[in-house]
């Protein structure tokens, strides 16, 4: 195995981009050393987290322009980051975030702090569906759902559970921009415009991310059962039922 396919099957684990038997798999083929180094981009990756889930929301100008920043990297850039050096960036931008923001605020011409991170942020229907992991059926979404070991039981978009009388269509799912893959968006639309339907185990970065995005007033909705918080981002509606397109499974969650 090259350099590059390794280093790729690592982020892939650290991302929670690998199924159940893939992780156990490359977890048996880490020296000590790696495991090391592995417990320390572990660390960090959820000391990331908690700063991402901080209780401050971010200014909308300075989040834009970070993101922008990030997004406009040149290729040969970013194909030179990897490993911990991403966590390196991210935890300068976060950097940037905490030590620019008491500044921001001063300004009264500021836009209010008011992105959590978890805004629909895609400009299209076609971008939005661009960035998908597995497509836009029960099937697949679930299967998605039970390779991050998430109890949960996905029901039919005609299920009278959900209570809508909306055009609602299934997009797909991904990871959610946390690390260690801590949380996961069911991606739909309703009545032809993006929502995403975030999932997190209680108790994770993930969760404490959508908690930050609650107090920033960027969830319609949301809800914790089970050991599992789920919450929907978009225009809704005011269909909170949405949220019961997701049903537990007997059990704990795992």
């Amino acid at each position: 195995m090259t350099m590059d396919e390794r280093g790729k099957r690592w982020m892939a684990y650290m991302d929670g981009q690998m199924s159940a038997s893939e992780s156990l798999e490359f977890e048996r083929s880490l020296s000590p050393e790696d495991k090391k180094r592995m417990a320390e981009e572990v660390r960090l990756e959820s000391e990331i987290c908690d700063r991402l889930a901080g209780q401050e929301c971010c200014p909308k100008a300075l989040w834009n322009s970070l993101a922008l920043k990030m997004t406009n990297q040149e290729p040969q850039q970013r194909d030179h980051i990897t490993g911990w050096q991403r966590w390196v960036v991210a935890a300068a931008s976060i950097a940037t975030v905490i030590t620019t923001s008491f500044v921001v605020y001063q300004d009264m011409s500021a836009e209010p702090a008011e992105l959590s991170g978890l805004e629909i942020s895609e400009d299209t229907l076609t971008e939005f569906a661009s960035q998908i992991e597995v497509p836009g059926t029960r099937e697949a979404t679930q299967r998605f759902l039970d390779d991050h070991n998430l109890q949960l039981r996905m029901v039919g978009l005609d299920s009278p559970e959900l209570k809508t009388h909306h055009p609602i269509k299934l997009v797909g799912a991904c990871m959610g921009k946390c690390p260690k893959g801590e949380l996961i968006e069911v991606r739909l639309t309703c009545c032809g415009k993006p929502i995403k339907l975030f999932i997190a185990k209680e108790g994770t970065g993930g969760a404490r991310m959508i908690e930050k995005a609650i107090k920033c007033g960027t969830v319609q909705a949301s809800r914790v059962s089970d050991g599992v918080v789920t919450a929907l981002v978009g225009d809704i509606h005011g269909n909170v039922d949405l949220l019961n397109l997701l049903q537990p499974r007997a059990g704990n969650i795992v």
